[in-house]
Formats: structure tokens, sequence, C-alpha cells
């Protein structure tokens, strides 16, 4: 079959086209909303028996997406979930399942998670920084795990990415967090300083401003401040 364009429009319409163009089916869903239409649309996708598994997989990932801001999380993992069936190799799917589980707290799911899709897809540095992320943003792990376990994990997993591309600064970041966490304040601040001469941002800088403040370094801390600050106002939040 040919290659299906799928498309919602600010109205909540959307259409199913062949390659050449013309429309095979087309439907409106103001009354509905977006969710609505993004269902109808796989459903009528599906019903046309010409989409593959990989794009359907993207309308799950998508809907997913839209139920996740909206803090519908047992329906976002489930529309992720729909996704990974569909089409175990979506680059997203896996990872942005895992995010929901953290933000549901069920961190038990996410770590078991983010360790099968790190084994699984060892190359994909949006996986290696939300990890990293993860790992620095739990105090407590009610299912046994030790804090501190879980923080040496992120840290082995980190120094291994930014051996492999040690010019990311997301990875130096993340890295550098974990290691304020871990208390190893030296290596956490010039992580965060390799971090911010490859690129700034207000985030960055101010982690490079608590790092150096834990270790007495004002002057530092107070220009990261200061320079995290102004870049702000310029840019406006993240």
């Amino acid at each position: 079959p040919e290659t299906l364009l799928l498309q919602v429009r600010p109205v909540y319409s959307g259409r199913v086209t062949d390659a050449s163009g013309q429309i095979q089916t087309s439907f409106t869903y103001a009354a509905f909303g977006y969710l609505a239409a993004i269902r109808m649309m796989i459903v009528v996708t599906l019903a046309s028996g010409c989409a593959t598994k990989s794009q359907l997989a993207r309308q799950e990932v998508r809907m997913g997406y839209d139920l996740w801001v909206q803090d519908r999380f047992d329906e976002a993992a489930a529309a992720y979930q729909r996704a990974i069936t569909l089409d175990p190799n979506n680059a997203h799917a896996g990872r942005l399942l895992a995010r929901v589980y953290e933000d549901a707290s069920y961190p038990d799911r996410a770590l078991t998670l983010f360790r099968q899709l790190l084994q699984d897809q060892p190359n994909n540095r949006r996986i290696v920084a939300d990890f990293l992320w993860f790992c620095s943003d739990h105090p407590w792990w009610p299912y046994g795990d030790d804090e501190a376990v879980i923080l040496q994990e992120g840290i082995l997993v980190g120094e291994g990415a930014i051996q492999r591309w040690p010019t990311h600064p997301e990875l130096l970041e993340a890295l550098g967090w974990l290691c304020h966490k871990m208390g190893q304040a030296g290596r956490a601040e010039m992580l965060y300083q390799k971090a911010v001469t490859y690129e700034k941002t207000p985030q960055r800088l101010y982690g490079l401003s608590i790092v150096s403040s834990t270790l007495g370094h004002r002057n530092q801390a107070i220009a990261a401040y200061q320079e995290a600050s102004a870049l702000q106002q310029k840019t406006g939040p993240e």
C-alpha cells in the first residue's frame, strides 16, 4: 500500500491521503477535542488497511505525550505501551514510558525499564541523559534499593557515556549533578565547567553556581548565578 500522510489541523480536523495527495478520508472533530481527533485518526487509519505499524505507533506516542502533560499518567502509559507493541523499535516510546512511570511515582517500574533500554539502545544519548536525571531526582526508594546504590549506578553509566561523548553538554551536566548528590563536589564542579563551555543554559549555570558554592568558591558561584539570571531574562524560562 501507499504511504499515508496523517495530519491534525488546528480545528482538530484530519485527513488520510495517498502518496499522490488524493484525499481518501477526511473528518473534523472540533467538538470532541484534540485527543479524540488523534484516536479517530488511528481508527480510520486502521480501517483503511494501508498504514504501517510504525505510523500507528507514532500516533500512539503523540497521544501519550498529550495525556502525560495533562497528568493522566495511567492513560499515557497505556498509549506508550501500545506504541511499543506496534513498533518495538520506536526510538521514543520506551524512554517516554519510563519518564511517565517516574512522574507517576512508580520508580521501580521506571528503573527496570531504563535498565532494559540502556541494554537495548546503548547508543541513544537521550536515554542515557534521562536515566542520569532519573537517578539523581529520587531521594527515596521504597522497594528496597538504597539511594546511594542507584546514584552510584548512575555515575558508572555517566562516566562511560562521557568517555564516548566527551563534549555532550547535557551528559556532562547530568553526571555533574549526580556527583554533587554523592558529595563529590570537586568532580561535579569540573563537569559543570566543561558543560557550560560547550553550551550555556540558565539551568546549567545555576547548577554550576550551586556546586561552586558547596566548595566555597564564592566568586565563581556569584558569577555563574548572575550569568544564569541574565541569560534567563533573554531566553525566558526553560
